[in-house]
């Protein structure tokens, strides 16, 4: 399977060497609220797949960065889906 996801979750499927990835953004002045959390798969030097999280506040130098490797391209990309899910769940558009 090898789709993008954009940030309004779109697959599209005629690109075939595009990393998946998605940018969502958080942002509620009346409480002090600019965040930001992009997801990207990349193909890692080994073969593998690796899940690229970065998130932090828009207003800011720096952030945090976690990645997570994956044997397949297929279930990293099931995984990037997963969390886009939860973080739009909690308000990210």
């Amino acid at each position: 399977m090898r789709a993008m996801l954009n940030s309004n979750s779109e697959r599209d499927d005629t690109m075939p060497n595009q990393s998946h990835h998605t940018h969502l953004t958080k942002i509620d002045h009346s409480v002090n609220q600019c965040r930001y959390y992009s997801l990207r798969v990349d193909r890692d030097l080994f073969g593998g797949w690796t899940l690229i999280r970065q998130w932090g506040r828009l207003d800011k130098n720096g952030g945090a960065i976690r990645m997570e490797s994956f044997e397949s391209e297929e279930v990293a990309t099931n995984r990037l889906i997963q969390i886009n899910q939860q973080k739009r769940k909690r308000g990210y558009q």
